[in-house]
């Protein structure tokens, strides 16, 4: 059959009236480049979890043994805001980087994950799994008041899920949670914290002072693939253990004063 110009036309049109008339849109989310000492540790399995305040959900796996890409694309229903978390796969059972966030608003088809914008995409994602309708929540004035932070994993997450969840959130819930001095000896070598938003820890194999929140943190050290844990309460005494590569564990009391 001789393809003519008008056939062209006639199939290019086509073709765009299927994609108008489609229920799916294709959003593309554009993936940082992460610290060279971790992209070994950052090869793996990796945790993909979509959804949206009308209540869409999709989780799923993908195999990023290769390397990480720097973008990826996926369909996502047109005239649907996309709450997207990724993460990375574990340092040792049970435990693992911060996911990575992002919000693509149901206008758009493209956006940036990023690591600081985790934490909140974390606390809604949270919220919207336990059942709770967030239609009509402005995402984008949370994000912009979580994004004011330094380090909006530091806030107390718990507190704004549960406001969020009654749907009673004010700017003044989004608060830090009380900070510690913490005096910890690591060996030597470089560590990094769940959130790459924190610099990494050089250490020369010497007592270090640390600032911590109340409650969980950790380090992980890429060279050795070794994680440091440390649990501060709420009265200020904070313990730790140190896991080696081969799961031989070492733990201690460390030295604790409030900021």
């Amino acid at each position: 059959m001789k393809v003519t110009p008008i056939l062209i036309v006639c199939l290019t049109l086509l073709l765009g009236a299927c994609s108008l008339l489609s229920p799916e849109k294709e959003v593309t989310i554009d993936i940082p480049v992460s610290p060279t000492p971790l992209q070994k540790s950052l090869k793996g399995i990796w945790s993909l979890e979509m959804g949206s305040f009308s209540g869409e959900f999709q989780e799923k796996e993908l195999d990023w043994s290769e390397g990480i890409p720097r973008k990826i694309s996926m369909e996502w229903p047109k005239e649907v805001e996309l709450l997207l978390l990724l993460t990375p796969p574990s340092w040792q059972p049970g435990l693992s980087p911060a996911p990575w966030g992002v919000y693509v608003s149901s206008l758009k088809d493209r956006g940036d994950i990023s690591y600081k914008e985790g934490a909140s995409i974390s606390i809604l994602m949270r919220i919207l799994q336990a059942g709770v309708n967030l239609e009509g929540f402005n995402c984008s004035r949370f994000l912009e008041e979580m994004g004011t932070l330094d380090n909006p994993w530091q806030t107390d997450h718990e507190l704004l899920m549960r406001q969020l969840g009654r749907q009673e959130m004010r700017s003044w819930y989004i608060r830090p949670k009380t900070l510690y001095r913490v005096n910890l000896t690591l060996p030597e070598g470089s560590w990094y914290f769940r959130s790459l938003l924190q610099e990494p820890v050089v250490s020369d194999g010497r007592t270090l002072e640390f600032t911590f929140p109340e409650g969980h943190t950790s380090l992980y050290n890429p060279a050795s693939e070794s994680v440091v844990e440390i649990q501060v309460d709420d009265h200020g005494e904070a313990v730790w253990m140190l896991t080696l590569a081969g799961n031989s564990h070492t733990t201690g009391a460390c030295s604790v004063s409030s900021k």
